[in-house]
């Protein structure tokens, strides 16, 4: 059938196919989406790609209902080093887990009897800020008007002077608690050095070694999700108030 002679239907996703590019464009070094509020940076570090994304929410979009605003994913040749568990089969046990702020990249108030969690849907936009290029990518994000409950303040920012290199901090103040735990989630194999006060996680071609406070207290768990590969790693903070700092450094080959 010519295009002339298509049904009127037929010629609309004729028209939509023809605008889809002929290969695919390069990746910007930065993007922010406003009406998802979501920002990204996505660069090369020895021709590898590093790519950082980091999440809030629209007040008005309740569809979304996993307690993530301030979560990030972090992304280095080819492998996920702090990813998002995503989602499961409703039917499955587990499945309203899941959405939970303790299965995200997540900054936790710890020492409560009952489990913290943000407001779904926020009472107010929760909108990273920053800026990047192909060397540097910046961001805060503020997450506490749906943690108003938990959190006095709690203001997330992030660092990044070069593609292999980003300095993650949390500066907050509690309402509850008597601390928090920094998750990381990965499905990576993950090794801790109490010595050196890091986390080394190992990628096929790739690592990462993570820097945590001196006072930090690391502990791993095993979660039955992804076929039992999900690790989830708690980094423990006494303090109601504090400012903690988080290093992350990209490297090639296998760690020693």
């Amino acid at each position: 059938m010519t295009k002339d002679r298509m049904p009127p239907d037929n010629l609309i996703i004729w028209s939509l196919v023809e605008k889809i590019p002929k290969k695919i464009p390069e990746a910007k070094a930065f993007v922010m989406l406003p009406e998802m509020c979501v920002m990204a940076s996505t660069r090369k570090y020895n021709d590898e790609t590093v790519k950082f994304i980091l999440f809030g929410g629209r007040k008005e979009f309740s569809g979304h209902q996993h307690e993530d605003r301030g979560s990030f994913v972090l992304e280095f040749g080819g492998d996920t080093y702090a990813m998002d568990p995503g989602g499961k089969s409703y039917s499955e046990s587990g499945a309203e887990e899941i959405k939970h702020c303790q299965f995200h990249n997540m900054l936790i108030p710890s020492g409560l009897s009952e489990r913290p969690h943000a407001v779904i849907p926020s009472p107010e936009d929760i909108r990273p800020d920053g800026n990047g290029d192909e060397k540097t990518f910046n961001a805060s994000i503020n997450p506490e008007p749906a943690w108003s409950a938990y959190y006095k303040k709690w203001i997330r920012s992030i660092s990044s002077p070069s593609p292999d290199l980003f300095f993650i901090s949390d500066d907050y103040e509690l309402i509850k608690g008597d601390g928090v735990d920094f998750v990381w989630m990965t499905q990576l194999p993950v090794k801790i050095d109490e010595s050196y006060h890091t986390i080394t996680l190992n990628g096929e071609n790739t690592f990462a070694v993570i820097k945590v406070p001196e006072t930090a207290h690391v502990k791993v768990e095993k979660l039955p999700l992804r076929e039992g590969k999900m690790n989830k790693i708690s980094i423990h903070i006494e303090g109601i108030k504090n400012k903690i700092e988080i290093s992350v450094k990209l490297g090639l080959g296998m760690s020693n």
